[in-house]
């Protein structure tokens, strides 16, 4: 104001000094991000484009919607609706929004109304260098406005956090291990992890350990190193699956402790208790707990319906992995949604189905051995006794010590007649007692 009314006394067009330390923080712009942490986004408020008016509370609930689910996760650092809010009605400008709020990637979107229907188009850029990562409409009606801000928004979330993955990959792609933070190793180990090539597997546990190392107290990192256990007992790729055991379970301990509100920790947590110490009671709360602390987490929803299928309750199984892939339609890494829900349907008596999931997940991912043990038990108990020793076959070739005896006595499923049933069916495949 001062620096105003100066400039209007004298009447000279070059602005007058401004007192000392005003707007200084306004010049210096926002505080520098780590370049080296997760990724910070920013949900710009939509636009509202042609000739019908669009109803403000649809666009700003959407983005708050958005926001507010970006915010219960931990891949990724959001910035609040409210920082965003000058960018309202304005064309997007990626390098401004960087300069302005900092961030890496930005969200925008746009809604058009024509009479009752209503299109919603939205896009994730890379603010580094304007690329356009994802782009995709929802289409609506004005009578079911509540409905769709709430369906788009977990759309939306849940395509985001992948397509975000994937570009931070692209960015960490040849940097040496000794140069990488202890995000860009979790970030590495995850893409290793997913591949479930026995050559490379073990590669992203020693890089987790080298990330919990460097920070202990990253959640995130505790939280993968535990799937990575799971995953390696589960592959028949671990030499003490007991130790193995404990030490998952120590690790999904950790990140909870450093993180309580960290949804993905506290579901595999409970697959722990459930998959590896049958605690079943005790695995339902702690779901619960996360589905709490993050109600649309699509992974979370997927570890639940495993454990629901464990207890022999293969309908409730099947309705949560099915709302998982409903939450995550677009996952690169969908083999996992499709091997739960196999698992939930074989459980169910559904075989038919769980042969259809099953063999999605393989043309997916074809070493994921508990999706190939299910799918051969499911074709079995079709029928189709070709089909199931021909995936048979590929079991053993991936884990020759492969035993259908461990497995019935290891087994999670609670009740003894369903360990014996998918033995039963293993066995009939040609598989070794």
């Amino acid at each position: 104001t001062e620096a105003l009314f100066q400039r209007l006394r004298t009447g000279n067009d070059k602005l007058a000094d401004k007192p000392r330390g005003f707007g200084e923080e306004r010049e210096r712009g926002p505080e520098p991000r780590p370049s080296d942490g997760p990724p910070w986004i920013a949900v710009l408020p939509f636009r509202a484009m042609g000739p019908d008016a669009v109803p403000d509370y649809f666009a700003a609930g959407l983005v708050d919607d958005i926001v507010g689910m970006l915010a219960t996760l931990r891949e990724l650092v959001v910035i609040s609706s409210g920082s965003c809010l000058m960018f309202r009605d304005q064309q997007t400008d990626l390098r401004r929004v960087r300069a302005e709020l900092g961030v890496r990637y930005v969200v925008s979107g746009a809604i058009r109304q024509a009479g009752a229907r209503l299109r919603t188009a939205v896009e994730l850029a890379d603010a580094t260098n304007g690329n356009i990562l994802w782009a995709h409409s929802y289409d609506t009606v004005d009578t079911q406005l509540f409905e769709a801000q709430d369906n788009i928004a977990r759309q939306v979330v849940n395509v985001l956090v992948p397509r975000v993955h994937q570009a931070e990959m692209q960015r960490i792609r040849g940097k040496h291990a000794e140069s990488m933070s202890s995000y860009d190793l979790v970030l590495n180990a995850r893409d290793l992890i997913q591949r479930l090539d026995e050559n490379t597997f073990d590669r992203a546990g020693m890089l987790l350990r080298r990330a919990i190392e460097i920070d202990p107290a990253y959640s995130v990192g505790h939280a993968l190193l535990a799937d990575w256990l799971n995953l390696r007992i589960g592959q028949g790729w671990s030499l003490d699956a007991v130790q193995d055991a404990k030490i998952a379970d120590q690790a999904a301990t950790d990140a909870i402790q450093h993180d309580p509100l960290n949804a993905r920790a506290l579901a595999l947590y409970g697959h722990n208790r459930s998959f590896l110490y049958r605690d079943y009671d005790g695995a339902r709360h702690i779901f619960d707990r996360a589905l709490s602390a993050a109600p649309n987490d699509a992974t979370t929803w997927m570890w639940s319906a495993s454990t629901f299928a464990y207890v022999g309750d293969g309908a409730d199984a099947v309705r949560r992995a099915e709302h998982a892939l409903e939450l995550s339609p677009r996952d690169p890494h969908a083999f996992r949604f499709h091997g739960a829900l196999a698992l939930a349907h074989y459980t169910n008596g559904s075989y038919e189905a769980a042969v259809h999931w099953g063999q999605t997940a393989i043309a997916e991912s074809p070493f994921y051995t508990s999706n190939l043990r299910f799918t051969t038990a499911a074709l079995v108990a079709m029928g189709r006794i070709g089909s199931a020793r021909e995936i048979g076959r590929e079991i053993m070739r991936i884990q020759p010590d492969f035993r259908v005896g461990a497995l019935r006595a290891s087994h999670p499923f609670r009740d003894a007649e369903r360990r014996d049933q998918i033995a039963g069916h293993l066995l009939l495949a040609g598989l070794p007692e």
